[in-house]
């Protein structure tokens, strides 16, 4: 029988560890409970991004539990999209699954345990490799782990909770870097480094750029010679060029949507020199110093008690002055690090962060953690260690209260500076949205719903329904460029359905509305939840449909948004119709940011009207001098309406307010017409008879295509798509702007038709990592059996004679 037993050495080490996660977690409750952060108060953990942007993306993992959506695709991303990206920036810590446990309303609590469980775990990590190599300290390192939880860093960033697993595994891949240099061994190293690619690529980038940093200083501190570092430096090259090969099937889909968003249009370079005065940083230093996370300095306080030690450790005559020169040249990379810009962009990707600045900043912050280690081992002689571990205890309580008040004031800025969501507001918000859309029938049928109010502009991921709205890092460039040129609010990462009009809601298959107005025609008011209406479009297109080949041929041609709306949904019908009336209008040019506009109404009712300017800023219209509202800003310019009462003249005012550089350019005034709405879109549905379902990001049904027609959907075009007609595989291809997917077909009939999608990349990614394992493997495999065989030749050697 073989018997399987721990080290008694690694049980200490994981007991003790497991205590400094307890004495966290009781410090960080105090904490939240000294804030008034739910359930101890009335705060939820809802703030800016973690608002606008995580809480759906958490709630998102139910729908690809439940299989609603893949990890490749989700319809509730944009108008669809690649879901990967989202999830390996946002959620893929495997910790991001405690949330399931909680329901869909209370998911801003499952994120506060999350967020707590997770910063707790920073003390856990610590204090295992503080202890692996200071083995002889228990209850010092204790203290100095329980700080690393505790650090500003931590708390300030505990709204983007995805950048806390870099903090989390750091101690553990920085032990792996120790294991490198000491035993030669690339392996821990390398599945605590690709755990941390797996779990956060983004803080993995910044955490491989130290790990090699902390491998030539410790070379330095521990007077290694230069074969042994050339050693090392091969052992580490190996461990690092491993992780990135297993873990291929993950980041490489991942790069290649950056580079479909974000990194081809949404990147912005700071054009400053450097970020702020000289010595402005050491102010952070300092407890209680919160001052912005928009362009705010670094946050590093990690208690008084750390940074003072780590201050001593440069003064400590037993220390060479080699290992003082290689931990201060640290310091010092860091300072110009956080100083100067072209610098702190390298740790950034080679982008300039937008808001959030120095996210690198837990990294300086464990160099302090580590010298202030280093330091309390080195205390001995006069001072013996025994009493300074007493002396420590009696400090325990000062020194942990600090650290939570430095914690209440980086929540209490973050509150001041944007405002935690209250957490019956958010329930009373989500109830009477939730009320509204079990009001829908769940008829399995394949269509869209919106809302003309919003929690976030990523409610569609919130809820789980399927819509157009999004916000996030991870978006597709084609397809917000598109939306704004079609008159949706659009600006940076985000789009949204505000702006939309009813010939894009048939368009895009929105066949529900939930909102707190009134609508008229063509919408049908279906019924009411507390104070939300729920409106049905008799005319929303199936999201796959039958459209006149003439769309290949379509081309964005105008910054008259209905223009564009009108040249879409005419090249979909093969017709001339037009849905829009527009209007009789006259411009008057009072100076480059105030015109006039008279128009004459066709009919009574709504006017539509989009007015275009150089750029976004403030501005405002009136309509018959009647102040009709705001716009211009990034959420106001849009396509919008006002009402005409009556077939004469009206006037509207436009002026754009600030800066005066702002310029008003045209302003397009329409109204609708209904028939001619109702006539396309009923011969597209009829000619199409498009039947289909979606389930686990997979597209599936039957549709009907004419003469002079292809397959055309209102699915975003995407590079990955498996198209197969009649169980054959195909080809497909984009129209409009190269945003929306279609699949041509040889000739008329009904067709049986399946779209899956598989993130661009993957595939490649997969097979390199499927080949790394099998060659890690078979090496392994190989060693054992070569292991065995000498120790079986070792069995059958007779002995020498003497």
């Amino acid at each position: 029988m073989i018997k399987l037993s721990a080290s008694p050495l690694l049980i200490n080490r994981l007991a003790w560890s497991t205590f400094a996660f307890l004495l966290s977690f009781l410090l960080l409750g105090w904490t939240y409970l000294q804030f008034g952060f739910f359930p101890f108060g009335t705060r939820s953990i809802l703030v800016m991004d973690m608002l606008q942007q995580n809480v759906a993306f958490f709630q998102s993992l139910r729908d690809l539990f439940s299989g609603d959506h893949s990890l490749f695709f989700s319809l509730s991303k944009s108008i669809g999209g690649n879901y990967i990206g989202l999830f390996a920036f946002y959620i893929s810590s495997p910790l991001s699954w405690i949330v399931l446990l909680f329901s869909r309303q209370d998911i801003h609590l499952g994120i506060m345990i999350l967020m707590w469980i997770k910063t707790a775990l920073t003390s856990a990590t610590m204090f295992y490799f503080l202890k692996v190599i200071f083995p002889k300290m228990t209850l010092r390192i204790l203290l100095v782990a329980v700080a690393y939880s505790m650090m500003s860093y931590n708390l300030v960033y505990s709204l983007s909770l995805m950048w806390l697993d870099g903090v989390l595994l750091l101690p553990l891949i920085m032990l792996g870097v120790e294991h490198v240099i000491n035993k030669q061994s690339w392996t821990f190293f390398s599945v605590s480094y690709g755990l941390l690619i797996l779990a956060n690529y983004y803080t993995a980038y910044m955490v491989g750029i130290f790990a090699f940093i902390y491998l030539i200083t410790r070379h330095q501190s521990l007077r290694k010679t230069n074969d042994e570092f050339k050693q090392s430096l091969m052992t580490f090259s190996i461990g690092t060029l491993i992780s990135f090969l297993l873990t291929a099937w993950f980041w490489l889909p991942v790069a290649i949507d950056l580079f479909s968003g974000k990194l081809e249009t949404g990147t912005w370079m700071n054009s400053n020199l450097v970020h702020f005065n000289a010595w402005d940083w050491l102010i952070k230093l300092l407890p209680n110093e919160y001052d912005s996370i928009i362009l705010g300095l670094p946050s590093i306080y990690v208690g008084w008690m750390i940074q003072l030690l780590a201050l001593v450790f440069f003064f400590i005559p037993s220390v060479s002055k080699q290992e003082k020169s290689a931990w201060g040249f640290v310091i010092l990379l860091f300072f110009f690090s956080f100083w100067i810009v072209r610098i702190d962009d390298v740790w950034h990707g080679f982008v300039s962060p937008n808001w959030f600045p120095f996210r690198n900043a837990f990294l300086f912050s464990f160099v302090m953690i580590y010298l202030a280690t280093k330091t309390l081992s080195l205390f001995n002689g006069a001072i013996k260690p025994r009493f300074l571990s007493y002396l420590l205890v009696f400090l325990y309580g000062p020194i942990l209260m600090d650290l939570s008040s430095n914690g209440v004031t980086m929540f209490n800025g973050l509150n001041n500076q944007f405002g935690y969501m209250e957490a019956d507001v958010f329930d009373a918000r989500y109830q009477e949205t939730q009320a509204a859309l079990e009001l829908i029938p769940d008829n399995h049928d394949l269509y869209r719903i919106e809302k003309d109010y919003e929690i976030s502009k990523n409610d569609p991921m919130l809820f789980g329904y399927y819509g157009v709205s999004h916000y996030s890092s991870n978006y597709q460039a084609q397809v917000n460029q598109t939306m704004q040129r079609l008159g949706f609010a659009q600006a940076w990462y985000w789009n949204s359905y505000f702006g939309s009009t009813p010939v894009m809601d048939s368009v895009l298959g929105i066949r529900y509305v939930l909102t707190k107005q009134l609508y008229a025609s063509p919408y049908a008011l279906l019924d009411t939840a507390e104070n939300v209406r729920v409106y049905e479009n008799p005319y929303a297109l199936p999201l796959i449909f039958s459209a006149h080949e003439n769309i290949h041929a379509l081309q964005l041609q105008s910054y008259d948004p209905f223009v564009e709306q009108t040249a879409l949904l005419q090249a979909i019908h093969g017709s001339s119709n037009n849905p829009w009336i527009a209007l009789n209008t006259e411009q008057t040019i009072l100076s480059p940011t105030l015109k006039t506009f008279t128009i004459q109404p066709a009919q009574i009712g709504p006017v539509y009207f989009y007015v275009d300017s150089n750029t976004h800023g403030n501005g405002s219209i009136t309509v018959n001098q009647q102040f009709w509202g705001s716009y211009f800003g990034q959420m106001t310019s849009k396509i919008s309406t006002f009402s005409a009462s009556s077939l004469g003249d009206m006037v509207v005012r436009v002026q754009n307010t600030s800066p005066e550089k702002m310029s008003v350019y045209d302003g397009f005034f329409y109204q609708f017409d209904t028939n001619e709405l109702q006539l396309m879109t009923e011969d597209i549905t009829n000619r199409s008879q498009s039947d289909f379902r979606y389930k686990e990001g997979k597209f599936e049904g039957t549709i009907t295509v004419g003469d002079n027609e292809t397959i055309a959907t209102s699915i975003p075009f995407l590079t990955g798509y498996q198209v197969y007609v009649n169980e054959k595989k195909v080809s497909y291809r984009s129209y409009y702007n190269d945003t929306f997917l279609s699949i041509p077909v040889p000739e008329p009939g009904t067709y049986q038709l399946r779209i899956e999608y598989i993130s661009d990349g993957f595939e490649i990614g997969f097979s390199i990592s499927l080949l790394t394992l099998s060659a890690l493997v078979s090496v392994a495999f190989y060693e054992w059996k070569f292991k065995q065989r000498v120790k079986l030749n070792l069995l059958h050697t007779k002995p020498k004679s003497f």
